[in-house]
Order: structure tokens, then sequence, then C-alpha cells
């Protein structure tokens, strides 16, 4: 199942970034991830499903979103302002 099935979480994680308005620089400055991996997974250089849980709750936290609803938003394919509802 590698390759374009894993892509689209790449692509939400993008439209994520956007949304929040946050570079790849400054979400590694915030979350200790190398941007050289943040930069991968926006290139779609390797895929974001395949994160560290920890990283991907760092990810949470500099962005302020719950991983319970990251997880549902990258696995379900639910629209990114779930993420951001109460």
């Amino acid at each position: 199942m590698k390759g374009a099935e894993y892509m689209k979480y790449n692509k939400k994680f993008k439209e994520l970034l956007v949304k929040k308005n946050v570079s790849g620089y400054e979400l590694s400055r915030k979350t200790g991830i190398p941007q050289s991996t943040i930069s991968d997974w926006v290139s779609e250089k390797s895929d974001i499903i395949f994160a560290q849980f920890n990283n991907i709750c760092e990810i949470c936290y500099a962005l302020n979103c719950d991983p319970k609803k990251f997880y549902w938003v990258f696995r379900h394919d639910y629209d990114i302002e779930f993420l951001f509802e109460d």
C-alpha cells in the first residue's frame, strides 16, 4: 500500500501547515523534528503516515490540535477543519 495511497496523507499535512500559516522551519523549531524530515513529508519524499507517534504528538501540540482528531483527519479522510472544531 506504498506510494500514491500514502501521498494523500502528505497532501493533508501540507494543507494543515497552510491552514495554520506555519512553515516547515517554524514547525521544526517548535517540535524539535528535523527540518529535513518535515521537508521530506511536504515534498512527498517520505510518508508522514510512518512518522513516530511522539513526532505526531509534537506536531499536534505545536499546532494546537487534538492528536485523536489528527488521526481521524489523516486516516479517515476527514476535512482538515475537523481538527479545529470544539
